[in-house]
C-alpha cells in the first residue's frame, strides 16, 4: 500500500467509524492523531480524559507529542468538531445540529 492509500484508508475507516457510532450508540470518536512515516502508519493517539476549557487545549496539544518520538513525516488528525468545541467550551459552529444537556 503506497503513502496516497494509507491515508485515504485512514480517512475513509476514520469517517466510517464515525458514522457507525452515531448511527448506532449516539457518540462520536475521541480525537485522534495518526503519526505516518513514508507513507506507512507508525503510531496513532487517542485524546486523553480532560476537562472542559483549558485542560482540554492542553490535552489536544499533547497529542502532537507522537509525531516527533514516531520520526513522523505526515500527520492525520479527525475529530468531530461540535465535540471539539463544547471541549473548549465554545459555542458550537453549527448550534442546531448538537444538543447538549
Amino acid at each position: 500500500m503506497d503513502g496516497d492509500q494509507t491515508w485515504r484508508a485512514l480517512v475513509d475507516v476514520s469517517l466510517e467509524i464515525h458514522a457507525d457510532l452515531m448511527r448506532e450508540v449516539g457518540m462520536v470518536l475521541w480525537p485522534t492523531l495518526f503519526a505516518l512515516r513514508g507513507g506507512c502508519l507508525v503510531g496513532y493517539v487517542h485524546l486523553r480524559p480532560i476537562t472542559v476549557g483549558q485542560d482540554a487545549a492542553a490535552a489536544i496539544a499533547e497529542m502532537s507529542y507522537l509525531a516527533a518520538p514516531a520520526h513522523a513525516d505526515e500527520i492525520m488528525a479527525a475529530w468531530e468538531t461540535q465535540d471539539v468545541a463544547a471541549a473548549y467550551d465554545h459555542v458550537p459552529l453549527h448550534p442546531d445540529s448538537a444538543s447538549t444537556s
